[in-house]
């Protein structure tokens, strides 16, 4: 195949044209020799999985939407190729998903932070009272329900006419511990809004 120029080779093989060059100056060799040298690279560090072939193990990865390096810790400690390793955690990954409201969640804990509520306080109402969890969850939205005058859309959150992911993305957009904001709203019995309003106002108690 011919390129019209060494940047456009290097595209369609993804490979970095500016550390190719770099290569090239220090170690003062050829463009074909720089080319051949990094094509062996990327033919070497190509990964297929479920029959889909891609630049790289990451890349396979952040399509599933996981992180390479909690795969390879994986993969480390269970002493497991990649490719073994990475379907393994994809199906607990899977596991640990979780329908609730119609919605998809990647964790228990991440569908409870989404309607501003805490997923070990959930989980413990849940064992105590012999209930599932999502039944336990259904109890705590209806208390802040209660709290708060008003139904919880899990989508946003708004604080100071401003709107907000989550309570999550609100506390981390204004530096505030979401943890100590849900351990403040059980403690007190305060509304979501309440309690990062407690926390805004005074930014250094804990």
């Amino acid at each position: 195949m011919r390129w019209t120029d060494l940047k456009e080779c290097c595209d369609y093989y993804n490979i970095n044209y500016k550390s190719l060059c770099t290569y090239m100056q220090k170690n003062k060799i050829s463009k074909e020799e720089a080319l051949s040298h990094y094509y062996q690279y990327y033919k070497y560090n190509r990964f297929t999985y479920n029959h889909v072939t891609y630049d790289s193990f990451a890349a396979c990865c952040m399509a599933y939407e996981i992180k390479p390096i909690c795969v390879r810790r994986y993969a480390k400690r269970k002493h497991f190729l990649l490719r073994h390793a990475l379907s393994s955690y994809l199906n607990y990954h899977n596991k640990r998903k979780i329908y609730f409201c119609g919605q998809e969640y990647i964790t228990f804990t991440s569908c409870c932070r989404a309607f501003g509520c805490n997923a070990s306080y959930v989980s413990a109402y849940a064992k105590r009272h012999g209930i599932s969890r999502e039944e336990a969850l259904k109890f705590y939205i209806n208390r802040i329900e209660k709290q708060e005058g008003q139904k919880i859309d899990s989508r946003t959150f708004v604080f100071r006419d401003s709107i907000y992911h989550d309570l999550s993305d609100c506390c981390r957009n204004l530096g505030i511990n979401v943890r100590s904001v849900y351990g403040y709203m059980w403690r007190t019995k305060k509304s979501r809004v309440e309690a990062v309003e407690y926390y805004y106002t005074k930014p250094f108690v804990e």
